[in-house]
């Protein structure tokens, strides 16, 4: 009777794995599909939270050139040349590289104007930039750059 018995009870649970299995199927399935779309939706975040921080460093950066811009609305009529840079970088006190910073360049890019000769042409913010300083003094300057 025991073999009987024992018997009986590894086909109970044989059958009842089997339908444990089959129920649960369907549950693996869904598993793995919110695990994925939870992975892709933590991808999106990440990709959006990086777009955000370019967009902030891209509306900070303009906010900086906005408030360097001349007030008046002959930028197009002055003329820059080589001399009036480095006559203007060695009146602020500023070493190439500050300059740059201060207009917003490198200051490779700098060294590249101040060897120029002539009159220099410039991208419209860079010569907002270059007119805007034209104002500073050595403390404003210097504020600027530590800012």
């Amino acid at each position: 009777m025991s073999t009987l018995m024992a018997v009986m009870k590894d086909e109970i649970r044989r059958i009842a794995r089997k339908e444990i299995r089959a129920a649960t199927a369907g549950l693996k399935k869904d598993q793995t599909k919110f695990r994925k779309a939870v992975a892709g939706l933590r991808r999106q975040t990440k990709e959006h939270r990086s777009n955000i921080c370019q967009l902030l460093q891209v509306a900070t950066k303009q906010a900086k050139m906005a408030a360097m811009a001349p007030k008046t609305a002959e930028g197009s009529k002055v003329w820059v040349t080589a001399k009036g840079i480095r006559a203007q970088r060695k009146k602020l006190k500023l070493s190439q590289a500050q300059f740059g910073k201060l207009v917003g360049v490198s200051g490779y890019t700098v060294l590249k104007w101040e060897h120029g000769s002539g009159t220099l042409k410039f991208r419209s913010q860079t010569r907002r930039a270059l007119l805007a300083i034209r104002g500073l003094g050595i403390r404003e300057a210097r504020l600027r750059l530590g800012a």
